[in-house]
């Protein structure tokens, strides 16, 4: 299995609510039914666009991934990450993480890329 982010790297204002566009791809031979875990339950929420649908060998599916960014500077000058772990249900084993790196705009060394 793959998993990633669309967009590995977000700027953001502080309090914000960031959706990102989580890919998770079977590389497998048979279909398989995958689940996400969060690092983080208070700040990051994870939408599966079909729950419990396997996923077909070689396809991938979207999943949605809302981070609510703190309003304040965290103790790494305004980084912040949102750490997902998929797993295929079958077998636990068989799984892959992906991060987002989230900076809050303004913070020291934090450019508006």
């Amino acid at each position: 299995m793959q998993v990633g982010f669309e967009r590995a790297r977000v700027v953001v204002e502080p309090g914000e609510v960031v959706e990102a566009r989580l890919v998770v791809r079977n590389c497998g031979g048979v279909a398989e039914r995958f689940r996400v875990r969060v690092f983080d339950a208070e700040r990051v929420a994870v939408i599966e666009p079909e729950p419990g649908a396997p996923i077909s060998p070689g396809a991938e599916v979207v999943w949605t991934v809302r981070y609510r960014v703190p309003r304040e500077f965290g103790p790494v000058a305004g980084l912040y990450h949102a750490a997902v772990r998929a797993e295929a249900v079958r077998d636990g084993r068989v799984g892959a993480a992906a991060v987002l790196d989230v900076r809050i705009r303004g913070g020291p060394g934090v450019g508006d890329t």
